[in-house]
């Protein structure tokens, strides 16, 4: 018997390692006879839950006017939900969680749902999906009659990796097999690594690079002993530095950001303040006026 099937694609990038999961099992449902629509949450105009319950005293009427009405009789109509997500922070992606709690208007109306789970992650560790699929059945579990029908996890297996870096990289786990590697006569000790921070002694007897386990993005820094040097692409697009004969001391590698964010977080920072100075002066006319 042919079913209704419905997939919500939650990565925001178009061709994504989830999102090609999704058009793959697309491909196999439509060859077995049902009919399948896949929309991706980040094409629509889908805004976040302000958990006011205007839904509650209009009939299932959001007060928010957007494109989620549609899809949420899209999911009522269905009888087969694909939820994928790559892992973001242990968690399904932002589009995704604004469309699953934007389903509380008429959540009772989705039921009786088979349901399909799709999880990417830059980990070769199934265990790191854990967590997000248990968001995905933490939803199940406020369907009634959802029957979880199956789970694909796909960690990373050394591929290039479009969901999470550059297209380019060839070999991702080179990083955990090979943390750091030093092309020269150079020594590294009392090396640490805390997120995207990396401070260790450093000891160059000759021009020598040290390649670091950080994907090269925009706005790293290094300093041995407060003197700045320069930061290169090194190996598979990670964090490399070149220490000129007789370097010696502490070197210290960080993501200090863009120049131009500093001024984006002042002007978001004064539009704070004035709104709040906005809110207190609309306080005191008020007690005023009454």
């Amino acid at each position: 018997m042919s079913k209704k099937v419905l997939i919500l694609s939650g990565s925001p990038r178009k061709g994504g390692n989830s999102d090609i999961l999704c058009d793959e099992f697309l491909r196999g449902a439509r060859e077995a006879g049902h009919q399948v629509e896949k929309v991706r949450p980040t094409e629509k105009k889908i805004a976040p839950c302000l958990g006011c319950y205007y839904c509650a005293s209009h009939g299932g009427e959001c007060v928010r006017r957007d494109d989620m009405a549609d899809l949420l009789q899209q999911m009522i109509d269905a009888d087969v939900i694909v939820l994928a997500s790559p892992v973001y922070f242990y968690s399904i992606n932002a589009q995704l969680k604004a469309v699953i709690d934007r389903t509380v208007a008429r959540w009772l109306e989705v039921k009786n749902k088979e349901l399909y789970y799709i999880v990417t992650m830059a980990d070769e560790c199934i265990s790191s999906a854990d967590t997000t699929l248990a968001c995905f059945r933490g939803y199940a579990e406020c369907v009634e009659g959802a029957v979880e029908k199956g789970v694909i996890i796909s960690p990373f297996m050394g591929r290039s990796f479009p969901e999470y870096t550059y297209s380019d990289t060839t070999d991702f786990l080179a990083i955990r097999k090979r943390p750091v590697e030093i092309d020269g006569d150079a020594e590294m000790a009392d090396y640490e690594k805390r997120s995207t921070t990396i401070t260790a002694q450093v000891s160059a007897r000759a021009e020598s690079r040290i390649t670091f386990p950080l994907f090269d993005y925009d706005g790293f820094r290094a300093t041995v002993d407060g003197r700045e040097i320069a930061v290169q692409r090194g190996s598979n697009n990670r964090v490399s530095v070149v220490l000129p004969a007789g370097t010696s001391g502490a070197l210290k590698i960080w993501f200090a950001g863009k120049g131009w964010w500093r001024v984006g977080d002042a002007v978001s920072a004064a539009t704070l303040i004035g709104l709040l100075f906005w809110m207190k002066e609309g306080e005191k006319k008020a007690c005023r006026t009454h």
